[in-house]
């Protein structure tokens, strides 16, 4: 049997995979504990595993952050901000953490695995004093963001070149991308340095990726650009699979209610999906409103998935369906199509499911991804995907994982559990029989991307 502690910064889509992880470890006799926010109380202790509670600036929910972030700037003003805020500011907390939980194993071997924006094993790593785990483990649940000789930093969506023209591009554009983050770099040097570290801190994003014993991608190869220099601990290891019982859905382990529409799901001839993410969804205006109406006359059943229970969406056409928490894994064995603005936990499952992709996110992570879905003939203009299996073939089956939504009980104290979707109009809406043509599906033009300063 063997000791794993997890930390997570206190948001649903990186929760979620490591939850998932901890519960089959814990299945599997292993003594798992979980450092996260209290909101995620229920969820954890749902795994099997030990819940110990974050404080302070690593104790938030997203929404919390909201109203100050809104406030930056778009573009690298709120970058930084994110990762100073979201990703920096709890180092202190979570460290505390892990030191007690150390200090609690009395010197047996403790294996630490984080999700990669999670810095909480960095202190000990860069020489402050504490006990140190055994190994590390850092789990990819986003694009890899490190930068490399052969292709364009994170966020610029610039296609990976190896000629000498194109190498020469990939550096100076690195080098751009770290005076804009300079601001970030500053406010970790300072964190570290205040932690008592003594080496120096890496460029931010780099040891997101080189300081764990092993980066665990949730991806195929084939979703990221090939790297010469990609760090020897970095192994793809594919989406994290969540079955569920008959009944109920997960997504990265969370267990929901299935609608009571999902047979209409089932029986459909023709699937349409559109996607917000899971944070990006509070401007409907962005895709969920545009693609209802462009899809609101075609012969399928169009599913619209806000990711959040407290999202509105009104003049649901006759042809839809909406639903909060509807997931992926079960529900693109279904899919024909999948409109999406490019979340993490999306675009890199319809590939082995069949569905045909469609991106419209144009910026960061989004961006980053919609190239790699042109580098792997998805999520753009071209050639549809491999020939799919039948529906009958794709339906998934198989045994559930533990409820990730955020607790009643958040950082702040009080009720925080979000208002049920309110369906409105939509009561009552039977779909058409979604027979006949395949409906065409189209994002808006794809612009060239170019990063400031360089030429492609």
């Amino acid at each position: 049997m063997a000791r794993i502690l997890f930390v997570s910064s206190p948001i649903y889509g990186h929760v979620t995979p490591l939850a998932l992880i901890a519960a089959d470890l814990v299945r599997r006799g292993h003594d798992v504990t979980f450092i996260t926010g209290p909101a995620f109380e229920d969820a954890v202790l749902a795994t099997g595993a030990r819940f110990a509670p974050t404080h302070g600036l690593a104790s938030f929910l997203p929404e919390d952050l909201f109203p100050e972030r809104d406030k930056i700037p778009l573009g690298p003003d709120q970058v930084n901000w994110d990762m100073k805020r979201i990703f920096i500011d709890p180092v202190p907390v979570q460290h505390e953490l892990v030191q007690r939980e150390l200090a609690a194993a009395d010197g047996e071997p403790t294996i630490l695995i984080t999700e990669v924006t999670c810095l909480a094993g960095w202190p000990t790593l860069l020489g402050a004093l504490g006990l140190r785990p055994a190994g590390t483990i850092s789990i990819g649940i986003v694009v890899y963001m490190g930068t490399s000789a052969d292709a364009g930093p994170y966020g610029l969506a610039l296609l990976p070149d190896v000629s000498e023209q194109g190498r020469a591009r990939n550096a100076e554009a690195n080098a751009g991308y770290r005076a804009m983050m300079a601001p970030t770099q500053e406010h970790l040097e300072q964190v570290m340095g205040s932690m008592g570290t003594t080496e120096s801190a890496p460029f931010f994003f780099d040891g997101l990726v080189t300081l764990p014993d092993r980066l665990l991608q949730l991806c195929p190869p084939g979703f990221e650009y090939p790297r010469s220099d990609a760090p020897a601990g970095l192994r793809f290891i594919g989406p994290i699979p969540s079955p569920a019982p008959e009944g109920t859905a997960t997504e990265g382990g969370a267990l929901a209610d299935l609608p009571d529409w999902w047979p209409e799901v089932e029986r459909a001839e023709r699937v349409v999906v559109v996607s917000q993410g899971t944070i990006a969804n509070r401007d409907t205006t962005a895709l969920f409103e545009p693609a209802l109406r462009a899809l609101a006359d075609v012969d399928a059943l169009v599913v619209l998935t806000t990711g959040s229970d407290d999202v509105m969406i009104d003049d649901v056409p006759v042809n839809a369906r909406v639903g909060g928490f509807v997931p992926f894994d079960l529900l693109l064995p279904h899919t024909d199509v999948l409109v999406t603005n490019d979340g993490y936990g999306g675009s890199s499952r319809p590939c082995p499911t069949g569905a045909d992709g469609r991106g419209r996110g144009h910026r960061g992570q989004a961006r980053d991804r919609r190239a790699r879905g042109v580098v792997r003939s998805w999520g753009g203009p071209g050639d549809g995907p491999p020939e799919r299996s039948s529906r009958r073939e794709r339906r998934p089956r198989g045994a559930g994982g533990p409820d990730l939504r955020p607790s009643s009980a958040a950082a702040a104290g009080g009720d925080r559990r979000p208002a049920p979707l309110r369906r409105g109009r939509r009561s009552g809406r039977r779909a058409p029989g979604c027979r006949g043509r395949r409906p065409a599906v189209r994002a808006s033009s794809w612009p060239g991307v170019r990063a400031p300063g360089c030429t492609r």
